[in-house]
């Protein structure tokens, strides 16, 4: 339960505060006096995201604070989220600065705005006239019937599927980014086995290229290099060569020894030098012998050079670049069956994602089914008291393919008179119809949440005379097991009352301020009810009404309570 509500330098109020207790606690002002600064400060206190416009011009910040009692509920998850309990309230404060950096206290430790989120989640429930319009939506009816039957609380159903779901897409997304399909790398691997086999059948290797160069060279100038070696093996040993002119060195260098000693080294250096030479001689012999000017080897060096130039071209432009592409292809090959086998793997653990998703989206196809058939029972007595007797309200669920919410597709189906088929909520419900409607469903699901403040901002739009009459009983009811707060612009809502409040307008120095009062008197609810019902000028018809509406609320207030 919400214990007190202050407001500082918010929107329009410099400074407000509300004191509120059990039951049905009611609002009501003229238009435009600040009702909805009530809603969006509890917004605030609930996790809503700030917005610097929410500052009163001319302050430098906001600050909405809130007293809460604490509930059993409340209090574990105060515990959840590593906070100390001591006491039975909770301390709320909430600053708004205009650069963005509020501070949120809980109990007067830091938290964040996602913190206070989680925490309030459910607990404080704001019904704007968007939540009504909302239940015209596939998806809002889904989480409606979802929360009614607790389907997304901790270790519900709707948990484990969204988990399966999470697993699925998973699975999906690995399949994806690990590349291709069987299909795929079957034509991968034909294509590596290509390849391989063309450079394997043709076998290259390193350096092969530069000696079938030297190769071709040599056999195509096969007759030039034996004239020009024989004619330097002629040089060397022939008849008035360099070996015969040499011996007659060694001669004179004989004869020079016997006068100086000097020749005899340079005699040695000749040996010497004759004898390099005659084995250069016999080597240039050996060689010219072994020249071969084979015209059919030749063609065959020409051609495989001609191989081996075309498979250059092909993986790089150079032997060594295919000996290179062969290496990576041959690893490509070698990760290939592994690369298979995860891509098998992954499409057998996508599969049984599958499998165990539509297993989890059936059960919670059930489990909504099972809340949607207590809603629709729940809701029938709701309905003969919002004056809709012989309405017919049915949730149809129907299956649908996989997805990120279940297999099913929901529809709320409505009908105000027994006699028209029903059909989708959102082509035959009028406004007034609508607002009763979901206002009996907000009613069949407080005796299953964990909900203990519910706030409206006119739950009785579209609705008057009988109708209006109806709403408010309704919302006083609920406001026995409950906190409610009701913003109204109807006198026979504000009527049922256990607490009402005024918010009005002032203006001092040119600025607008908003500020409430607390109705104590049967006197001051008089008053304010009949305003509600002849407008600025309260007429005696209007007082007279006034006090017919309060002397009713209060008898069927007194009736309900006496069959209670």
């Amino acid at each position: 339960m919400l214990r007190l509500l202050k407001l500082s330098q918010f929107i329009v109020a410099k400074e407000l505060e509300l004191s509120l207790g059990p039951g049905l606690t009611i609002l009501t002002g003229e238009t435009g006096a600040g009702k909805s600064i009530i809603l969006d400060a509890l917004n605030v206190l609930c996790g809503r995201r700030a917005e610097a416009g929410w500052i009163r011009q001319g302050a430098k910040e906001a600050v909405v604070e809130g007293i809460f009692c604490c509930t059993q509920p409340l209090k574990q998850r105060l515990l959840e989220f590593g906070f100390s309990v001591e006491g039975d309230e909770l301390l709320i404060q909430r600053s708004i600065h205009r650069d963005g950096r509020g501070k949120i206290y809980m109990n007067g430790a830091l938290a964040t705005v996602g913190m206070l989120s989680k925490l309030m989640h459910g607990f404080v429930d704001i019904a704007g006239q968007r939540e009504f319009m909302d239940l015209l939506e596939s998806s809002a009816q889904r989480k409606f019937i979802d929360a009614f039957g607790k389907l997304r609380e901790e270790g519900g159903v709707w948990r484990a599927f969204r988990e399966a779901m999470a697993h699925l897409k998973g699975c999906g997304e690995q399949q994806e980014a690990f590349g291709k399909t069987g299909e795929e790398l079957e034509k991968r691997r034909r294509f590596l086995e290509f390849q391989l086999s063309e450079i394997s059948e043709i076998a290259p290797r390193r350096g092969e290229q530069e000696v079938l160069e030297a190769q071709k060279k040599k056999l195509r100038g096969a007759e030039k290099l034996r004239w020009a070696l024989g004619n330097a093996e002629g040089l060397l040993s022939g008849e008035g060569g360099i070996g015969a002119l040499l011996g007659r060195l060694q001669a004179l260098l004989d004869e020079a020894r016997k006068l100086d000693d000097v020749a005899l080294e340079w005699k040695a250096m000749v040996k010497e030098s004759d004898s390099i030479l005659g084995e250069l001689g016999r080597m240039l012999s050996k060689y010219v012998e072994d020249i071969d000017a084979d015209p059919h080897r030749l063609s065959e060096t020409e051609e495989r050079l001609d191989i081996l130039q075309r498979l250059s071209r092909k993986h790089g432009g150079s032997l060594e670049k295919v000996l290179e592409r062969y290496e990576e292809l041959q690893r490509e090959w070698e990760e290939l069956g592994g690369h298979v086998s995860r891509v098998e793997q992954f499409a057998r653990e996508y599969e049984q994602a599958h499998v165990e998703s539509m297993r989890l989206a059936k059960v919670l196809s059930l489990a909504r089914r099972r809340a949607a058939d207590e809603i629709e029972g729940a809701l029938q007595e709701d309905l003969a008291q919002l004056n809709l007797a012989t309405a017919q309200f049915h949730i149809e669920l129907t299956p649908a393919e996989l997805g990120e919410e279940g297999a099913d597709d929901i529809e709320f189906l409505f009908s105000a008179h027994a006699q028209e088929p029903m059909k989708a909520l959102s082509k035959v419900a009028s406004g007034g119809e609508l607002s009763r409607l979901a206002l009996a469903l907000r009613a069949a699901r407080m005796g299953f949440d964990e909900c203990f403040c519910c706030i409206f901002d006119e739950a009785d739009s579209g609705v008057g005379g009988r109708e209006a009459d109806a709403v408010g009983q309704m919302i006083w009811k609920m406001g026995e097991g409950k906190q409610v707060l009701c913003v109204t612009h109807t006198a026979q809502v504000a009527a049922y009352a256990d607490v009402h409040w005024k918010v009005e307008k002032e203006e001092v120095g040119g600025q607008g301020f908003t500020k409430i009062r607390l109705l104590q008197t049967q006197g001051e609810r008089t008053q304010e009810i009949a305003r509600m019902i002849s407008g600025t000028s309260i007429t005696p018809e209007g007082l007279g009404a006034a006090k017919s509406l309060l002397r009713e609320a209060k008898k069927r207030a007194k009736e309900r309570f006496h069959a209670i």
